[in-house]
């Protein structure tokens, strides 16, 4: 059975922080396969620095090497132009970047049926 993770998303109060354990925790689970996406809902979060920055950064990098697809819902004006600015956005795919967790969700299960 294959998963896919929503996150709710905010770095204050090390909010990447808790996320980069957790992908450090899931190792196994990673590594077999059965998490194919982690979906980050970033509605609450209202702007986003280079410490921010880099913690997705690295949380990206993580989850690629591992084969999982990384996902951003409804950032907000700023933020999106942030991560745009910093090329967060091409990393990741602007392919990725939806309005709905509905959406992405919708998007995953087409990218595994094709």
């Amino acid at each position: 059975m294959a998963y896919i993770l929503i996150f709710f998303f905010f770095l204050g109060g090390g909010g990447g922080g808790r996320i980069l354990k957790w992908v450090a925790e899931e190792e196994n689970e990673l590594a077999k396969g059965r998490v194919q996406a982690v979906i980050l809902d970033m509605s609450n979060l209202m702007n986003v620095d280079t410490s921010g920055i880099l913690i997705l950064e690295e949380l990206h990098k993580r989850l690629l090497s591992r084969g999982v697809q990384l996902a951003m819902v409804n950032p907000r004006w700023l933020v999106i132009h942030k991560l745009k600015v910093a090329h967060f956005v091409d990393k990741i795919g602007r392919q990725w970047v939806f309005l709905t967790v509905a959406e992405a969700v919708d998007a995953f299960n087409y990218k595994k049926l094709s």
